[in-house]
């Protein structure tokens, strides 16, 4: 980046506030969606909104300009080290067992029949592995058929109008973790270049689940921002019924500040990240709501998955028979104000993500998908 490139956003930051009247909000406009969204990409997408820029204003802006904010870097080896995370969690990934070419076989005399040779197939050692933990009710979710490995699909996220971030929902390989073969996720987030002049974003989250029930072992959260570097590992101990959680955040206005807490768990809960693909294994069809709980942030919710309605998305790949989904969190039994968020799901076995919307206090955050990968 040149190097009055920082001077010259500054200058234009001044002037389009100082001609359209652009106030910055003591009081932060934020959404806390009942999966926890907010802190992962409509939180930073929002502050947009603190600065009350109109749409015709901002691109007038970007066209003067190439110029984007830079990602935050703290170059710190102790940043890096999850020491206590890593000697809980131990994860194996599993690589695919290639097919083998049988080589062909050579004889001399062309004549003569050839002899097969059968070669004993050794026999494989299968290691024990203690059983998983069981659900209130007994589901196995195995290969199942939303959650196969290698899918992946993205969503365009847009604000004010324009095309802001984009999330990227993926299913990776199995990996043995702890002994147990797991299921793991990966969520994306991340601005694209019409909103990095003001803001941007590049956040990655690995959760792992249980192959057979789907309950979470763990989580890595790795957030890198124009204001903020931060890490969060989390391990969900289903047998003592706690979530032990650390976290490293790294600002230029407050330093580097750490966390390391013990939260209560709630039986089988899902976390915030793991609960994206858990919804996904859920039957909408009988159209009743369906409840799960997460537990995240030292609190246990009660989240109800209503569905609203039914509705048909046409987009480039195609057209999607959906059901609209609304989470709705309860704490302690009353419901808790968290902003409202609804998730178009496709009505076949594959229950895909195609569209997002989040109400916020100015306009509201919409999604949808624009690539897949079954």
């Amino acid at each position: 980046m040149h190097r009055s490139c920082p001077h010259f956003i500054n200058l234009l930051r001044n002037r389009i506030k100082n001609r359209f009247g652009v106030v910055r909000r003591r009081n932060s406009t934020t959404i806390s969606s009942p999966l926890a969204l907010n802190q992962f990409l409509i939180r930073p997408l929002v502050t947009i909104s603190q600065m009350r820029i109109r749409p015709k204003h901002l691109l007038l802006g970007l066209v003067l300009t190439s110029c984007s904010s830079q990602l935050l870097k703290f170059e710190d080896k102790d940043f890096e080290n999850q020491s206590e995370y890593h000697k809980e969690v131990k994860v194996i990934q599993l690589v695919p067992e290639a097919t083998p070419t049988p080589a062909p076989v050579v004889t001399s005399d062309l004549s003569k029949p050839e002899k097969k040779v059968v070669k004993a197939t050794p026999k494989k050692v299968v290691k024990k592995i203690p059983p998983a933990i069981r659900s209130n009710k007994t589901v196995n979710f195995k290969e199942a058929p939303s959650l196969k490995p290698g899918q992946s699909f993205s969503i365009l996220m847009t604000y004010l109008g324009m095309t802001a971030g984009e999330l990227i929902f993926s299913v990776k390989n199995p990996v043995i973790l702890n002994d147990r073969k797991s299921y793991h996720f990966q969520v994306e987030a991340r601005t694209l270049k019409i909103f990095e002049m003001i803001y941007k974003v590049n956040n990655v989250v690995n959760t792992y689940a249980d192959y057979e029930t789907l309950v979470p072992y763990s989580y890595e959260l790795d957030v890198q921002e124009t204001k903020k570097v931060r890490q969060a590992r989390a391990v969900f101990d289903h047998k003592k019924e706690e979530v032990r959680y650390w976290e490293k955040l790294y600002s230029k206005k407050d330093g580097l500040k750490k966390i390391d807490e013990v939260w209560p768990l709630h039986k089988n809960a899902q976390n915030a990240f793991s609960a994206q693909f858990f919804m996904r294994t859920l039957d909408f069809s009988d159209k009743k709501p369906k409840e799960i709980w997460i537990t995240h942030n030292k609190e246990n919710l009660k989240v109800v998955l209503n569905v609203m309605g039914e509705e048909k998305v046409k987009n480039k790949l195609g057209e999607f028979d959906c059901v609209i989904v609304k989470p709705t969190p309860y704490l302690k039994g009353k419901e808790k104000s968290m902003g409202e968020v609804l998730y178009w799901i496709t009505k076949d076995e594959r229950k895909i993500i195609v569209k997002i919307e989040a109400k916020i206090k100015i306009g509201s955050l919409k999604g949808e998908i624009q690539s897949l990968n079954f």
